[in-house]
This record gives structure tokens, sequence and C-alpha cells, in this order.
């Protein structure tokens, strides 16, 4: 645990410190006249471009359309944002946990969302939205065909040269390192927590000679390898970014039947604006839900990622009660 939290420590400051490098070069030294006016000047107006080799203007898109396409657009923003709760995985291992887990989430959900929102609007000061696929610079290809998407390696290059192309591309693959070792940190835990409570295999409830759910941290390395293996990273966000909102709507979903069935349950944590805020937010979520299955480029992978979950009623009622008494014995 203390080497994991050192290396999250330093990772986790290297990537914050990369980010607001970026944005403070980019607006110093990288602002795009050209770049600023074509983004900003017709800011609210939303257009579809033609696909890459079919000829063609960009056509308007308003009502249901426009619905989908920002539901669609939010897949990454949200993705961006997720794990604001894996802390909480580990929250049987955290000193006063009751403030510790509300201030982590708090504080880390802001830090996160300032710099998702100050590093899109560098791109748009730096490069234009909409490009060229054919172009051969970078303000030609646009934000719309930066090569292989890696829009902030692109932005880098603009205002650093070559160099900032391969400065970018270092500190991304620390910061991929960095979220696989606080994700795996956290994510194992969840594991070791269904054994301890029955409702999964009891060996990944054994803790190790370290004091950690040893078994717990291979399983979700080989669910990880097998899930890296069955399709490309986009195709994963669309699986993992439904069932990963699906399961938050009926989290929250809990708070209300737990009001009404445990009305004396202790509460540590309050759901801060009930019901009007959690009842917000299983409208919108679930309306993203609807558009991932409906929207044509991410429903095949969204109704993998249901069809998964789905497996979870069964599996649970065929092997929850034996996972249950394997656990008590």
């Amino acid at each position: 645990m203390r080497t994991g939290k050192l290396i999250q420590n330093v990772l986790g400051s290297t990537k914050l410190i990369a980010l607001g490098l970026l944005i403070l070069f980019g607006v110093a030294l990288g602002m795009n006249h050209e770049a600023i006016q074509a983004n900003f000047a017709d800011l609210w107006s939303a257009t579809r471009s033609p696909a890459p080799g079919v000829s063609g203007l960009a056509v308007p898109i308003s009502g249901s359309a426009l619905v989908i396409a920002i539901g669609m657009a939010m897949t990454g923003s949200l993705f961006s944002s997720d794990s604001w709760n894996n802390i909480g995985f580990a929250g049987e291992e955290i000193q006063n946990p009751e403030r510790t887990l509300v201030r982590s989430m708090a504080i880390g959900t802001a830090i996160v969302t300032a710099l998702y929102i100050l590093i899109n609007v560098v791109y748009l000061l730096v490069l234009p939205l909409h490009g060229s696929p054919e172009a051969t610079t970078l303000a030609g290809r646009g934000i719309q065909y930066a090569a292989d998407d890696r829009v902030a390696t692109a932005v880098a290059e603009s205002v650093l040269g070559k160099a900032g192309a391969y400065i970018m591309a270092v500190l991304i693959m620390l910061s991929t390192f960095g979220a696989n070792n606080g994700i795996i940190l956290s994510g194992s835990r969840a594991y070791f927590a269904m054994a301890k409570d029955g409702l999964f295999f009891p060996s990944l409830a054994r803790l190790n000679g370290a004091g950690v759910p040893g078994r717990a941290l291979w399983a979700q390395c080989l669910w990880a390898c097998l899930l890296c293996l069955s399709g490309s990273y986009g195709q994963l966000l669309n699986y993992v970014m439904f069932a990963v909102i699906l399961f938050y709507v009926v989290t929250i979903i809990g708070i209300f039947v737990l009001r009404r069935t445990r009305p004396e349950a202790p509460r540590p944590y309050r759901a801060w604006g009930y019901p009007v805020v959690p009842g917000l937010y299983i409208l919108l979520a679930s309306a993203f839900c609807i558009i991932l299955l409906i929207a044509p480029d991410t429903a095949e992978f969204s109704r993998r990622g249901l069809g998964l979950v789905a497996l979870g009623l069964p599996v649970y009622f065929l092997f929850g009660r034996g996972f249950g008494k394997r656990s008590q014995a």
C-alpha cells in the first residue's frame, strides 16, 4: 500500500503539472487567431460533417438529433471523471473515512472538472475544430482529424514544435500508468468486499502476506487483459461508460429505497439536495444510457455492455447462495 500510494502521488502530480503547463503554454504561446475566429464566431450552431472520403457539405443538426449528438459527445467527458468514486472501494483501509472520503471525492472531482474545461478551451484557442483528413499541417487537420485522435499531442506540437509532441507522448504514457495504478489498487477492493459479503468467490477475500487482497488483484489483471483484447479503445469506452452510468443510476435509486425502508439507519454521508438533485441525476443519466443504446455509433457496444450487466442477474440467483454458504463455512 505504501509503495502504491507513493507511485500514485508521484504520477498523479506529474499529470497535474503536465496539464497545467500545457494550459499555460497554450494560452501564452499558442493562441491562433484564425482558429479562435473559426471556433467562436458561430459557437452555438451544430453541424454534422460528412464521413472521411464522402463528398458533401456539413449538415446542420437540431432537435432530437442534437440531443443524441450531445449524449454521444458526453461519453469522453464522463469517462474523464469516472474514477471519482474509486477511493470508496478502499474505504475500509482509510483513516477517518467519514471525513476523508467526502473531501477526496469533492476535491478530486473539482480538480478534474476544472482541468477538463480549461484544456478543452486551450484546444479551441490553438487549433480549429473542423479540418480535412487530407491536410498535411496540424491546423489543416484541426481537432476533428488530429492524428490518431491525439488532440493534446497536436496542440503541444503546435505550441512547442516536435519536442512538445514527444514530451506529451511521454506524459500520456505516465498518465496511463498512473491511472492503471490507481484503478488496480481500488478495483480489486470491490472483488474483495463482494467475496467478504458472500457474493463472490470466497478465495478473493483472502489477504496475502502483505495484508492486501492478492488474489483479487490477479483476478482483475486477467479480466483487464481480456477486455484489452476484445476491441478498440473507442469501443471499450462505449462498452464501459454505458454499464458504469447504468450502475450509478441503480445506486442513486437505492438512496430513495433506503430512505423509505430504513429511515432510522445511521447516515454519515448525506445526499445533498435530496430529493431534487438525486432525482435529476437519475433522469439525466437514464437519458444518456438510452442515447448510447440508440445512437448508431455507440449502440453495438452499449448493448453488449447491457447484456454483460444482465448476465449478472442469473449468475447472482444461480450462485449467490452457494457463495454465501461457502463464505459462512
